[in-house]
C-alpha cells in the first residue's frame, strides 16, 4: 500500500469479522475507492471508522469527489444500507462529505442492477450528489465535472 492508501482492514472488527473490503487511495482531489462485496454490518462499522479518519484530510484540501469501483459483489442487507445512509448524513453534518460520489457498477458485479437504485436512495437521503456508471471513464468525467466551476 502507498502512503495515500487506507483500508477497512486497518480497523478492529470486534466480535465478528467484516465481510467485504473497502480501500481508499488519494489522488489529488479524487478519492478512489475499491469495494469488494458482499458487505455485512461489521464491514459498515469499519467503513464508518475509515471515513471519519480519512475524509477530514481530503476536505482540508478543498472540494473533492469519491469514485468507487465495485468488485465481485455489491450486495448488502437493508440494515447495512440504513447504516450507510446514517454515516452519509453524519459526514454532511460534519462538513467533511465529498461534493459528489460516483459508483462504477459493471454488469459482471453481482447485484449491480439490484443495488444501484438502493445506493442512489441512500445518497439522496444522505444529501450527497451521486450517480452510478458502467465504466470508470464515465464516472470520472461526471465526478470531475462536479469539481469544475460552472461555466458562465
Amino acid at each position: 500500500m502507498s502512503p495515500n492508501t487506507y483500508t477497512t482492514d486497518q480497523y478492529d472488527p470486534g466480535r465478528f469479522r467484516p465481510h467485504g473490503r473497502v480501500e481508499y487511495e488519494e489522488q489529488g482531489r479524487i478519492l478512489w475507492s475499491r469495494a469488494t462485496g458482499p458487505f455485512n454490518p461489521e464491514l459498515m462499522q469499519a467503513l464508518s471508522e475509515l471515513v471519519i479518519a480519512t475524509f477530514p484530510a481530503m476536505t482540508a484540501k478543498g472540494p473533492w469527489v469519491n469514485i468507487c469501483t465495485f468488485n465481485h459483489s455489491a450486495l448488502c442487507s437493508p440494515d447495512v444500507l440504513l447504516s450507510f445512509t446514517a454515516t452519509m448524513k453524519q459526514l454532511v453534518q460534519m462538513k467533511i462529505a465529498p461534493v459528489a460520489t460516483a459508483f462504477v457498477l459493471t454488469p459482471e458485479v453481482d447485484g449491480a442492477e439490484l443495488m444501484a437504485p438502493l445506493f442512489e436512495k441512500c445518497f439522496k437521503e444522505g444529501g450527497i450528489p451521486f450517480a452510478c456508471f458502467p465504466s470508470i471513464e464515465l464516472a470520472q468525467q461526471w465526478a470531475s465535472s462536479r469539481l469544475s466551476p460552472p461555466q458562465a
